[in-house]
């Protein structure tokens, strides 16, 4: 069956999908995911997920196919990263390589992401890529707050801005999955609070809300109604019918009910793809019904 390995997820225009790569045959193939049933089973031994192009936003797989060692905490092997050159905080110092040098200089926009009344951030990102990066942090809501010629410009916007009280520059992922599995969404509330943020805090005039919920499932119920954190959750698979993905959380259904599971941790590890097989069971606490 050959060697598997998970070297990418994320959500797009089409929809959740996931990159398997064939360490075996040097191939790498994308899944659509969503409404498939399957189980994903991760395990110890970790790969190279290859290399990106800033330029092109182009993935290509790791030409050795380098496996990487106990305690290594990136996803690429050096060589890889090298040639992908990002440095995220590259307003921080410590030099940036010659393609992020290129990249910095297109044009970039500052963003504010909407994750509940009390959680939103500011960040930054490649006009090129715009809602793909908001869909990748798994915003449920967000808006344009400024287009600039740079990454330099928008960077000062974005320190700017993230200065003020109760506005986050980064959510840790257990934020994000509270969130996800204990609050309601509603993009018209979502809406109104960015407006007034952006012009009674930032002093900005408030742009065209973009709801990203629609992006996460084709199934509106799904978001609407109740996403579960499983009382029993596993750290090795991931199963059930997908039902959407919400960043790098998969929803899952199982017996009628939905599970946020994490798959942020299966990327770079050797993994078995089981199309059309539930190996592992969710629980959760009984539903509260009504009393009349």
């Amino acid at each position: 069956m050959g060697r598997h390995m998970l070297s990418w997820l994320g959500v797009g225009f089409d929809g959740p999908r996931i990159a398997l790569d064939d360490l075996d045959e040097g191939t790498r193939t994308m899944h659509s995911i969503e409404g498939e049933t399957f189980t994903i089973v991760k395990h110890p031994e970790r790969f190279c997920v290859g290399a990106y192009n800033l330029m092109t936003q182009e993935r290509e797989m790791c030409e050795r196919r380098q496996e990487l060692p106990d305690g290594y905490k990136e996803t690429s092997c050096p060589a890889c990263a090298d040639k992908t050159g990002f440095n995220p905080s590259f307003y921080n110092g410590g030099g940036i390589s010659a393609q992020q040098r290129a990249y910095n200089d297109t044009p970039h926009i500052v963003y504010l992401a909407y994750f509940s009344p009390r959680h939103l951030k500011v960040g930054i990102t490649s006009a090129a890529r715009g809602k793909l990066r908001l869909l990748e942090q798994g915003a449920r809501s967000a808006m344009i707050l400024k287009e600039c010629e740079s990454a330099y410009a928008a960077r000062e916007w974005e320190a700017k801005l993230c200065s003020t009280q109760g506005i986050y520059e980064s959510l840790l992922p257990s934020v994000k999955y509270r969130l996800l599995t204990t609050q309601t969404h509603d993009h018209a509330e979502a809406s109104a609070i960015m407006r007034k943020t952006v012009r009674d805090t930032f002093g900005l005039e408030p742009t065209d809300p973009i709801d990203l919920d629609r992006y996460y499932s084709r199934d509106e119920s799904v978001l609407a109604g109740s996403i579960n954190e499983p009382d029993n959750p596993s750290s090795t698979m991931v199963a059930g019918e997908c039902v959407g993905m919400v960043g790098t959380f998969a929803l899952m259904r199982q017996q009628g009910r939905v599970y946020a599971a994490s798959l942020k941790d299966y990327v770079s590890h050797l993994v078995d793809y089981r199309f059309g097989e539930v190996l592992y069971e969710y629980s959760a606490p009984p539903e509260q019904g009504s009393l009349f």
